[in-house]
């Protein structure tokens, strides 16, 4: 059974239809819990569905935010979950005992970095009818059905494809204004699925829950830093620079 949201949180009215999903969904889980292997394909399709539904309907079942839900029926770490959901899309449940899900998560990821572009609600490209290239010394040397290929040699292709193209990420160091929010949103459990980003002066906060509206606004209004640790945006500094010529 779900756990009792703790005196404090903010929980967003749940009407009728949202209950009625959610139950629908979570008897699946439940049921397919009980398969284990044999309905992942159940398990991860209906996780996908209480997680994408906007809004998510983790939070009819009592669930603070999709890391508790995950957690608590699912028993798995949110990467991993998300992991399952996208497999669950687009692989058949022969393709999933035949490779994996990692091998076919890391397939996944091939098929987007080679397209260029996020995966639609079908594949370009039969898996099964890859051929992984193989790399020596930076060059190409062979091709590797991906039936034969190994995680590793998928996911080196991957890598190539990106650094290729320019769209390989790099880690940069935080901004001063990206900590200073990570961490006073850390305090509450309920914004965990809120993602910070911080760039050319600009912050830009995404995914934060409706229902935990209240105990963002308390976040952002206790975080603190200097005014003169953070930094000029760049459109101000080039206009300066035409200012000056």
């Amino acid at each position: 059974m779900p756990r009792r949201l703790p005196r404090g949180d903010v929980v967003a009215p749940v009407s009728p239809k949202l209950r009625s999903l959610w139950a629908a969904h979570a008897r699946t889980i439940a049921a397919a819990m009980k398969r284990d292997a044999q309905a992942f394909d159940e398990r991860w399709e209906a996780a996908g569905a209480i997680v994408t539904h906007d809004p998510p309907l983790f939070f009819a079942g009592g669930f603070r935010n999709a890391e508790q839900f995950f957690r608590d029926v699912l028993r798995e770490a949110p990467r991993t979950a998300f992991r399952n959901i996208r497999v669950a899309k687009f692989a058949s449940p022969k393709e999933e005992a035949q490779w994996g899900a990692s091998k076919i998560d890391v397939g996944l990821s091939y098929l987007e970095a080679k397209s260029g572009k996020p995966l639609g609600a079908r594949l370009p490209e039969a898996l099964g009818k890859l051929r992984i290239p193989l790399a020596r010394k930076g060059k190409t040397d062979g091709y590797v059905a991906f039936d034969e290929a190994t995680v590793a040699q998928v996911a080196e292709a991957t890598k190539r494809l990106l650094e290729r193209d320019g769209r390989s990420k790099k880690k940069k160091a935080k901004g001063h204004a990206r900590v200073v929010l990570e961490e006073v949103l850390s305090a509450h459990d309920a914004l965990a699925s809120v993602e910070v980003r911080e760039k050319d002066g600009l912050v830009s906060l995404r995914n934060v829950p409706l229902a935990a509206w209240a105990a963002f606004i308390t976040a952002l209004r206790s975080a603190h830093w200097p005014v003169t640790t953070l930094e000029v945006p760049a459109a101000e500094k080039r206009k300066k620079r035409k200012k000056k010529k």
